[in-house]
């Protein structure tokens, strides 16, 4: 069975992780949604299954875990879907619903790598700005200059 409560689950996170909201720098009320649509859920909108059924399933189940919020069109619930907002409060437990990892997280977790490794590099710290050629790895498959370039950040940049 396809997982369609997740894919809408993941499409909201990966909206919220890319808004003013996440940030905290909205200055208004915003809502993160999915259209509910035949260019974003086809299978929705064919009309020899019954798909919409397990999708409604799948939704009202993380409805009832507070992620999302539904709305149907005109208001009539079980019919047609139109949309699907996810509930900010409730942001944490969808990223552990999802097995996830928050956009914030990983992007601490890279600033702690970038710092662990910062100087640690075998061609050293005192890198010219820009590209350097590297010798002894292949640019691509079959390729036979035996050199590449690679962009290396100075250790400064993590400090």
């Amino acid at each position: 069975m396809r997982r369609y409560g997740e894919k809408i689950l993941h499409a909201l996170l990966d909206k919220y992780e890319n808004s003013l909201l996440y940030r905290g720098e909205n200055k208004r009320n915003q809502t993160i949604g999915f259209a509910v649509k035949k260019s974003t859920l086809p299978e929705y909108f064919d009309e020899t299954s019954q798909e919409y059924a397990v999708i409604h399933a799948q939704l009202w189940e993380l409805e009832d875990k507070g992620f999302l919020l539904l709305h149907w069109k005109d208001g009539k619930e079980g019919h047609i879907l139109e949309r699907c907002t996810l509930q900010a409060e409730q942001v944490s437990g969808a990223y552990e619903f999802l097995s996830r990892y928050p956009k914030r997280e990983k992007e601490e977790r890279l600033i702690r790598i970038c710092r662990d490794f910062a100087g640690k590099h075998p061609l050293g710290t005192s890198a010219a700005p820009g590209a350097r050629r590297v010798r002894g790895a292949a640019c691509r498959p079959g390729c036979s200059s035996g050199t590449r370039s690679v962009l290396l950040p100075d250790a400064a940049d993590f400090k």
